[in-house]
């Protein structure tokens, strides 16, 4: 895999690059969730490794949920790449993010080969690819609201739950991502040395009538089509046969559309859902299932969609990036 270089949003309003796994050529660029598919033959497996380095300002109880969640994450998935372990360095900062917008995240580069591009996690955890010189990724968190930094999962009516969404940024460093760019004609993929690439998350995306995108564009897949599905093997075993609703409403929402798991029931309640519904610190069976779609060794067997630490905070319908 390689980089390239070439700035356009993502999901969250970030930038970034992207890298050859095989020449390591940077591209840059900032996008916000990814993944790809490989087959999981593990010679040894590792500890999956995040590393935070958190902006003067990020308050230090915020730093204590960040590295929670980053723990809860470790234990979830493993590393699989051959030698020694890559770590994921992830900047977490605290600023301003506009009226509706709780946290926002997305990778500062992302790797390519001859067929799709990659989350750096995806490159250094499944193929021992790094760029030590770089931030991996980058989440921000709003400073405009009342957090709830405890662990329990039990925050006041008034605040939000900051391991719910630290949780769930994280979720798209690790594979929750779509290489959809509405603000630039409407393609699909990195223009990498004049050849666009599809993220691999992408290649399980299906709309209502089973189009899939195609990089670059000039496809006919409807990305407003309310929702549209994932349709990986895993996923779909985890969800009685069914394909995934995946959040497409009619108005392209840039930051969320794509990238997350529909609002309907049960997946609004699940930790990828674009909007903040209520506390969550866990992965449904759907999620995990996703996640090994897209290459990961994934350490919770599927046995329940029942979510640890819920709250009664659905009045609070924010946006989640």
């Amino acid at each position: 895999m390689r980089k390239s270089d070439e700035i356009r949003g993502w999901a969250g309003d970030l930038e970034v690059t992207v890298c050859n796994l095989h020449a390591k050529k940077l591209w840059w660029q900032f996008p916000v969730a990814i993944g790809m598919s490989i087959l999981l033959l593990p010679a040894c497996s590792m500890a999956f490794m995040l590393d935070f380095t958190f902006e003067p300002g990020v308050p230090a109880d915020l730093q204590t949920a960040v590295n929670y969640a980053g723990g809860l994450w470790e234990s979830w998935l493993l590393d699989t790449a051959s030698g020694e372990s890559e770590d994921v360095e992830i900047k977490i900062d605290y600023r301003d993010l506009g009226a509706n917008v709780l946290g926002e995240a997305g990778p500062t580069y992302v790797w390519y080969d001859d067929d799709y591009a990659y989350l750096p996690s995806i490159g250094a955890i499944l193929y021992g690819a790094d760029d030590t010189d770089n931030m991996d990724g980058v989440i921000n968190f709003s400073n405009r609201f009342t957090w709830y930094y405890g662990t329990d999962g039990n925050p006041g009516a008034s605040q939000y739950d900051a391991v719910t969404v630290a949780v769930h940024e994280i979720g798209h460093q690790v594979g929750f991502y779509d290489s959809y760019e509405a603000s630039t004609n409407n393609k699909w993929g990195y223009n990498i040395t004049g050849t666009y690439r599809l993220m691999h998350y992408d290649t399980f995306l299906r709309d209502e009538d089973g189009d899939a995108p195609v990089a670059g564009g000039g496809d006919s897949f409807n990305e407003t089509d309310n929702p549209v599905y994932f349709v990986g093997t895993n996923a779909k075993l985890a969800n009685g046969g069914d394909d995934i609703p995946i959040y497409a409403p009619s108005s392209y929402s840039p930051g969320s559309s794509l990238s997350h798991l529909d609002v309907q029931e049960p997946f609004s309640n699940y930790m990828m859902a674009p909007l903040y519904h209520e506390v969550c610190h866990d992965l449904s069976d759907v999620e995990i299932g996703i996640l090994r779609d897209l290459g990961w060794q994934a350490v919770p067997e599927p046995a329940t969609v029942v979510l640890l630490g819920l709250s009664s905070l659905i009045f609070v319908l924010r946006r989640r990036r």
